[in-house]
This record gives structure tokens, sequence and C-alpha cells, in this order.
């Protein structure tokens, strides 16, 4: 699937679970905290993109916070690698993460249970 299908794909289902779109990022405000999606294009090949997932630590009603401000970030891998994942396969990893964060408090011992660690000289935590 080419960026542009996943994008048309994707955009009406995340406006359904509450994310705006800016530019090539979707953000969902909760409670002192703010889910990240980006879709970042491959620099080799403009069809093929990663996405990324991430939460923004802010009680900002207008977050817009790119990757480097993330708290903690994650490259979602579908079955066949981590370009091109499906629709379906992106969904299922929000599921799996976001949608059981209700909560700032939460966020702790979620990165607890998926084994994060922070990575010498960057500010995120990996998970």
């Amino acid at each position: 699937m080419i960026k542009s299908e996943f994008l048309a794909a994707i955009t009406p289902e995340l406006k359904k679970r509450g994310y705006r779109k800016n530019g090539m990022y979707w953000y969902k405000r909760c409670d002192g905290f703010t889910c990240c999606i980006n879709l970042q294009t491959s620099n080799w090949d403009s069809d093929n993109y990663y996405i990324n997932v991430g939460l923004y630590l802010d009680d900002s009603p207008t977050c817009r916070a790119t990757q480097l401000n993330w708290y903690c970030r994650h490259r979602v891998q579908g079955k066949d690698g981590d370009r091109n994942i499906l629709p379906e396969e992106l969904l299922s990893h929000l599921a799996q993460t976001f949608d059981q964060l209700h909560s700032k408090s939460e966020i702790r011992n979620f990165l607890i249970q998926h084994k994060a660690k922070e990575m010498p000289g960057q500010n995120p935590i990996w998970y």
C-alpha cells in the first residue's frame, strides 16, 4: 500500500477515535498528555512510509508537538517489517497501547509493562 492509499484509509478512522490531523501528525488530547501519531516519509522513496507513535506530556489543549518533544516514542512494526504497515496494523497497535491509557498517572506503569528504557543522549523513552 502506498502512502496516499494509507492516508485515505486511516484518516477517517483516526477522526472517529478523536484524533486531529496537522500535516503528517495526528493528535488526541487525554488527561494531562497527548497521544501522537506521525507518518514519516522514507528518504529514498516518497511512497514508502513509517509510522511513529508517542506521548507528549502537556496540559495544552492545542498540542502540536513533533517527535523531538515527545516523552516516549515507538516505531510501529507490521507483520512484514516497519515500512508501509497496513491500516489495520496501526489500529491494532493503538488498541494495544494508547487505548489503555486514560490518565497521566497510568503512563509510568504502561512504560514499565512495555520494558521501556532510555536511550543514551536522547530524552524519549522507547517502548
